[in-house]
């Protein structure tokens, strides 16, 4: 059973800060939410996984801002137009049966650890969305992370990140425990960068064995390494994720997807987001426009009268004629008439539409009816372009 976990924040943000402001017409934001589901889809094509679940961070704080009062410090306030399609997006996986996870006390990553966890030791193959590099450390050979980039997604099996970093996944707490994380505000060794911590850590392998060796280190990078221990070690706690744990739902019991139609349309359609209808509701898609066909051609009833009643089109002030061959089309806007031209009495005191009224006085004058042509769209063609026979 193939799962795909994503990091609803991490995917949301990206989505939000990667496409302009979009808003449906009472003024909801609406980008994030269309971005997400049109990840959401591509992945679900290209992974077709038999389960999925979205982890999302809570509020609260975690254990990591009691090790740690400046963790996530240097981040700014969410803006209030990306607040408010959290729960709308939230209500449309509900439609989907695909559940949002957030547990007080973990972040979203934690719970991404603690199922990729399960699937490793279960041996179901699990794929990771996200929008950072944190995943990294869970990947195996049953765990794939994609990260969701600007452009391309790219994938990350345990070769393709060795051939990036020369690292095993296991190593990367370690790289960041050195290097830190700005991003999260994890400070690291002060002065240790990318890259001296990745030439230390290809070099001792673990932060444990690194520090069995630090007194041969010379230099300012030794001076450093030996006077930020208590930094590295706080750093790679603060950056490893969780993988065990409860998580408030059995991993196993994880439900398969399955669209509600009719409540997904409606969420979609008050959005006005049509695109998504048509990826993720093609049925639904394909019955509205035959619906609008049929609705654009019952708006006009046509039908052959071989001998026009009296009376017929009377009250109309001006109609729409064709006359071809022997055949006479009149239309009023609502229904249209094919009858034979010797009906052309009933065009009699009428205002008439037509294209090349020659043909059409003629067959009046014999039939000694009055028509007027009030406005005849061969000759406005001409006066537009002359030069167009």
């Amino acid at each position: 059973m193939k799962y795909l976990i994503i990091d609803g924040n991490s995917i949301l943000n990206r989505s939000f800060y990667g496409i302009r402001e979009l808003k449906s017409s009472d003024g909801t934001p609406t980008n994030a939410v269309y971005g997400f589901f049109n990840i959401l889809y591509k992945h679900i094509s290209e992974e077709k996984p038999d389960r999925i679940a979205v982890a999302f961070d809570l509020k609260e704080k975690t254990y990591r801002h009691i090790m740690y009062d400046g963790y996530k410090a240097n981040r700014s306030e969410t803006p209030e137009a990306l607040l408010e399609q959290f729960p709308i997006t939230k209500n449309i996986l509900r439609a989907m049966n695909i559940p949002t996870i957030e547990k007080p006390g973990l972040e979203a990553d934690d719970i991404i650890g603690i199922i990729s966890k399960y699937c490793d030791d279960t041996k179901n193959p699990c794929v990771i969305l996200t929008g950072d590099k944190d995943s990294f450390q869970l990947i195996s050979d049953n765990t794939t992370v994609k990260l969701a980039t600007n452009k391309n997604d790219i994938v990350f099996t345990p070769e393709s990140l060795y051939e990036k970093y020369e690292l095993a996944p296991e190593q990367m707490t370690d790289l960041k425990a050195l290097m830190g994380d700005s991003s999260d505000n994890i400070p690291g060794i002060k002065g240790i960068g990318e890259k001296t911590a990745l030439t230390l850590i290809k070099k001792y392998s673990t932060l444990d064995n690194l520090y069995a060796h630090a007194d041969e280190i010379k230099g300012s990078v030794g001076e450093k390494i030996r006077d930020g221990k208590d930094s590295a070690y706080m750093s790679k706690k603060l950056g490893t994720i969780v993988r065990n744990g409860d998580i408030g739902i059995e991993i196993d019991k994880i439900p398969e997807p399955k669209i509600d139609s009719e409540k997904l349309f409606e969420i979609f359609s008050k959005l006005e987001l049509k695109s998504l209808i048509q990826k993720y509701l093609p049925e639904i898609s394909d019955s509205e426009k035959k619906n609008k066909s049929v609705e654009k051609n019952k708006s006009v009833e046509i039908k052959y009268e071989k001998d026009i009643p009296n009376g017929f089109f009377e009250g109309e002030k001006v109609l729409n004629v064709i006359i071809s061959d022997d055949k006479l089309s009149v239309s009023d806007g609502k229904t249209a008439v094919l009858t034979d031209k010797e009906n052309i009495a009933i065009l009699n005191g009428k205002k008439i539409i037509s294209h090349e009224s020659k043909n059409l006085y003629i067959e009046a004058i014999k039939a000694k009816t009055e028509i007027e042509v009030v406005f005849d769209t061969e000759l406005a063609g001409y006066i537009l372009n002359p030069s167009e026979s």
